[in-house]
Parts: structure tokens; sequence; C-alpha cells
């Protein structure tokens, strides 16, 4: 699922594809090769586990340039004043 997300990612910062749904629960794999952008799941909770490779996570603080998605999410340009986070494989 890796390979074939990053073949169709192109230009695209994060690419999603779910593996498993059964109420009240969703697991996606998310390939993220870039910066992506800012967003705040008013209805969700995310859990990330590293498989590969490292980043930054940044949680807490204000969305930047703040707008509704869709009605469960807002999405940003960034996040000012959150807290930042070294993550990389097997963090959870």
């Amino acid at each position: 699922m890796i390979a074939k997300a990053k073949a169709q990612r192109k230009d695209e910062p994060t690419i999603a594809q779910n593996l498993l749904r059964t109420a009240p629960y969703n697991v996606n794999l998310e390939y993220r090769a870039s910066v992506g952008p800012a967003a705040v799941h008013e209805k969700e909770v995310e859990v990330f586990y590293v498989v590969d490779g490292s980043g930054t996570l940044v949680t807490g603080g204000k969305l930047r340039d703040e707008k509704r998605n869709n009605p469960e999410n807002l999405g940003g340009t960034g996040i000012d004043g959150g807290e930042t986070r070294e993550v990389a494989k097997g963090d959870f």
C-alpha cells in the first residue's frame, strides 16, 4: 500500500488509503511526503504510528488562516503556538 501511495501522490503532500472501517473506528494508511495542511478534527481523534521515515508533528495551538473544509473539519495554512515533536520510525 505504501508503494501504491507513493506512485499516486504526484505533487500532493498526503495520500490516504482506508485499511479498516468498523464503527466507531476508521484505520487509514496516510503517506506523507512533505508538509501537509494543518487541520482540526472536531469529531475524530487521530493516532499516528510512524512506519518509516521521520518528520515533525505539531499539536495544539491555533490554526492560521482557518477555514471550514467540511462539516466536521477545519483546515489552515499552519499552526501558531503549537507544540512541536520530532517523530521517527517506530514512534506512536
